[in-house]
């Protein structure tokens, strides 16, 4: 019995450890998968709204499509109301990070970065040395916490992922 409880924890623990990353077909089916919960301009607060209507005519706080990796094809990153996720495409769309920002949907969202934009780190924290400044080889995300702060989300080809260079606070 001690033996079968072992294996049964062991087992559950293995389970519980694998990561699942979310794969579909294409932009749009990631897109409507996670539609109801991406950050639209009705869920942010009045001061964010307002300026992300003026600012940004015409463009959704929530989704960004472009090709973040260079391979020339779309990819998405897609902000719902509890977690910045990235997808990258080629046959198939899969989610290559994700990253957990629940609560905050009334104030953030974001905004794409153009290739070639240098982004620099708003000073150093905790003594830490600042992150180098990246010009970018390709379209980033910008997520902006409204008068609180912002991180830029880049693809690193050394590390085949994104990285992040927090830009403002």
């Amino acid at each position: 019995m001690m033996r079968f409880l072992l294996a049964l924890f062991l087992a559950i623990n293995f389970i519980s450890s694998v990561s699942y990353a979310a794969d579909y077909q294409s932009v749009l089916e990631t897109i409507n998968h996670y539609k109801g919960q991406i950050v639209t301009v009705n869920d942010l607060d009045e001061d964010a709204r307002q300026f992300f209507t003026e600012s940004y005519k015409g463009k959704e706080p929530g989704i960004i499509r472009a090709d973040f990796n260079g391979d020339g094809k779309e990819d998405v990153a897609i902000l719902t109301k509890g977690a910045l996720l990235f997808f990258i495409c080629k046959e198939r769309c899969k989610e290559i990070k994700s990253q957990d920002y629940g609560g905050f949907a009334s104030f953030q969202y974001i905004i794409p970065i153009q290739k070639g934009e240098l982004v620099e780190e708003f000073g150093g924290f905790d003594n830490q040395p600042p992150t180098p400044s990246v010009r970018l080889k390709n379209t980033a995300v910008h997520l902006i916490f409204f008068g609180k702060a912002s991180i830029a989300y880049y693809w690193d080809s050394k590390i085949i992922n994104f990285s992040d260079i927090t830009t403002g606070d």
